[in-house]
């Protein structure tokens, strides 16, 4: 019938497991399932439940395993403004707003007796363009294990092989350094992130600088690792065909426990990427690593020079 199309649902499964030869395996296991029904057009009611399953070793309380559930309701009077809040054995509340089109912060407050980040949580983002710049503001919380964060860098450190829409020519692109790895250790661990970012972009330049600040809490051992730092870089299409980039990050990394260790890096790169032909691509890059730790088997400094083709077929 015609009240029927009021109603809308989802389904979610989600389910990772790592097996380790030595330590105990983890598993994260969630299941949910949503049904809203819309009062109006400002107004909708919703119904959330699930059960929350995983396992893995720790000497924390974060993680709480069982059935959960969610009540609330949303109110959204204009695309600008948005507030949603549900209470049960998981309550949160979330508040949207865009005051102007140039300007858009989402934040969420999270209290849950199920799953992992049990207790209070909170994340939040805050976007502001202009006409030439972007800026973003962001804190985020979520638990963590040493391999998917490696697959997650891998994937924003890898280099990029992108068409250029003003040239329609390949270029070549490194996202940023590959630096903020943990421990690398089988244990889950807590993250707490929060980062200030800026790009500016002229007619053929692209400014960017990052600042931020990570902090880890392992489960198993309790070791409390900080990581923070700041990073730029500079892209110049200085003639047709042809990019210069110039990046470059500083960092710190403490950390206690009995392995515990205070380390500074610093990195610098210089690429300059040619479209030779319409299927084949060069590059030359110069990089400079300096590591300097309290444990001198930690310190380190290189220096690299990288010459590379592509040949697409």
């Amino acid at each position: 019938g015609r009240d029927f199309s009021y109603f809308s649902w989802s389904v979610d499964f989600n389910n990772s497991n790592r097996s380790n030869s030595e330590g105990e395996d983890v598993n994260f296991q969630n299941s949910t399932a949503l049904i809203r029904y819309a009062v109006g057009r400002e107004f909708s009611l919703f119904a959330r439940a699930g059960q929350s399953s995983n396992s893995f070793a720790s000497n924390s309380n974060s993680n709480n395993n069982g059935v959960f559930y969610t009540f609330g309701g949303q109110w959204q009077p204009s695309h600008r403004f948005r507030l949603e809040a549900g209470y049960g054995n998981n309550r949160f509340v979330t508040v949207e707003i865009t005051p102007f089109n140039r300007l858009h912060w989402i934040t969420t407050y999270s209290n849950n007796d199920i799953g992992l980040n049990t207790g209070d949580t909170w994340n939040t983002r805050l976007n502001y363009n202009t006409r030439r710049t972007v800026w973003s503001l962001s804190y985020n919380e979520q638990t963590l294990t040493t391999q998917q964060l490696l697959l997650e860098l891998q994937t924003r450190t890898a280099t990029l092989v992108f068409i250029n829409p003003d040239t329609n020519q390949i270029q070549f692109q490194d996202i940023q350094f590959n630096t903020l790895l943990p421990t690398l250790v089988d244990d889950v661990f807590i993250s707490k992130r929060a980062g200030l970012s800026v790009s500016f972009k002229t007619g053929k330049s692209n400014i960017s600088a990052d600042i931020f600040r990570i902090q880890r809490t392992f489960e198993l051992s309790g070791v409390e690792e900080e990581v923070k730092g700041v990073s730029g870089s500079w892209n110049w299409s200085f003639v047709r065909r042809s990019n210069f980039s110039l990046r470059s990050s500083w960092q710190k990394s403490e950390s206690d426990g009995i392995n515990a260790f205070s380390d500074k890096r610093f990195n610098i790169s210089a690429r300059i990427t040619r479209n030779i032909l319409s299927r084949l691509n060069g590059s030359v890059e110069y990089r400079y690593v300096d590591q300097r730790s309290e444990n001198d088997l930690n310190s380190y400094s290189e220096n690299r020079i990288t010459a590379n083709l592509s040949l697409r077929f």
